[in-house]
């Protein structure tokens, strides 16, 4: 358990535990890549990894890479779907087929070099994988053989390890380079928190009375997610966890905002409502909050974002009203202050228009977690 900082201190605590080098001006390039999938994953090369899905609720990975589209699965594998990809172009996922019994069989898998090789740790139904890093090592969701879900790591040189519970069930959200691993676990049927493993050990992110999730971590240990700001509080805040603070990173003038990556230069990516009930995308960095909406052309919006990588990039979906397609950006500009928001009040609870929850702050899709379309 650790102690939840307000935003308004959060400038002061930033300067302790984060550098972010300056942006050159507020701005922001963009690359179209393609159109008709849901991107899912980035790396440093700045290889694209999505999923397209298909009329009959099939689903088929893909990869974009160095302006062009292809498959990541081989045809024998049937539904497949990537979560995640290293810097040595390695994607992560899962693979789902019809069994000789007529039962539905989903697997973990990576993927290379045309072919797809499965994970099925013992014990378990099920499996995904939720994030790969350079060592090779994956963040795994597992149901086992009681139905239970438990978080697994597996590491090439070791093999499978199971990260324990803070109670009953655990979710893995993702992982860094150093293999420690981040994601959420109930401690009650009503109350989950965000949870790090690293070690061998399971340590509680949270508060009590007051939910909260872990989404991402970079490979200096700082770790973003969400978290109710009091207990009893039902609206959600972005927060990054770092030097034993749960550090509140605020909204884009609405009630609820979640973070769901962060790259090793500590920039810092999330979804927020605004004042006036629409859906937002954000980029924090230096300690300022901007809209990425403002950094884009006139008439052209964001309606997803996954990741950004550590050169800054962030892959994302948008629309310029008449066409729908999957967008590189590179915000420039330092700081940025210019779109920066300074600390907006809330808006009024009778007025903005909320989502409906899931209860969770990130939205369920099909088996992604971080994707962030339309918070749940």
């Amino acid at each position: 358990m650790i102690p939840f900082l307000s935003r308004s201190l959060a400038a002061t605590a930033l300067a302790f535990i984060l550098f972010t080098p300056a942006l050159a001006a507020p701005s922001c390039s963009v690359v179209r890549i393609g159109s008709g999938s849901e991107p899912s994953g980035l790396n440093n090369a700045g290889q694209v990894v999505g999923n397209r899905y298909l009329a009959d609720g099939s689903a088929l990975a893909e990869i974009w890479s160095q302006g062009s589209t292809s498959p990541l699965a081989p045809a024998w594998s049937g539904s497949s779907e990537a979560w995640g990809i290293n810097d040595a172009g390695v994607a992560a996922g899962a693979v789902t087929w019809t069994a000789t019994d007529g039962s539905t069989v989903t697997r973990a898998a990576t993927f290379a070099a045309g072919a797809a090789t499965l994970l099925a740790p013992p014990g378990t139904l099920s499996s995904w994988a939720d994030g790969i890093n350079n060592a090779g090592q994956i963040a795994l969701s597992v149901q086992m053989a009681d139905g239970s879900w438990r978080a697994q790591l597996y590491s090439p040189d070791s093999g499978y390890a199971d990260l324990g519970t803070l109670g009953t069930w655990a979710d893995p959200h993702g992982l860094n380079q150093n293999g420690v691993v981040v994601g959420t676990s109930a401690v009650s049927e009503a109350e989950w928190h965000a949870f790090m493993y690293a070690n061998g050990t399971i340590q509680d992110l949270g508060t009590p009375d007051a939910s909260s999730g872990a989404n991402a971590i970079n490979s200096q240990g700082v770790v973003v997610g969400y978290a109710n700001p009091a207990p009893g509080d039902e609206f959600e805040h972005a927060v990054m966890f770092a030097g034993g603070q749960a550090i509140d990173l605020g909204t884009l003038g609405g009630l609820r905002s979640s973070a769901f990556d962060i790259n090793d230069n500590g920039d810092i990516l999330g979804w927020s409502f605004r004042a006036d009930g629409s859906l937002g995308y954000f980029l924090y960095s230096n300690g300022a909050m901007v809209d990425l909406d403002t950094l884009l052309d006139p008439g052209t919006h964001l309606t997803g974002a996954t990741s950004i990588n550590d050169d800054g990039q962030i892959l994302a979906s948008a629309t310029d009203g008449d066409t729908s397609f999957n967008v590189l950006l590179t915000p420039t500009g330092a700081p940025m202050a210019s779109r920066a928001l300074a600390a907006p009040e809330p808006a009024s609870r009778d007025t903005l228009q909320l989502a409906p929850r899931s209860g969770k702050a990130y939205p369920e899709g099909r088996r992604r977690r971080q994707m962030v379309r339309q918070p749940g």
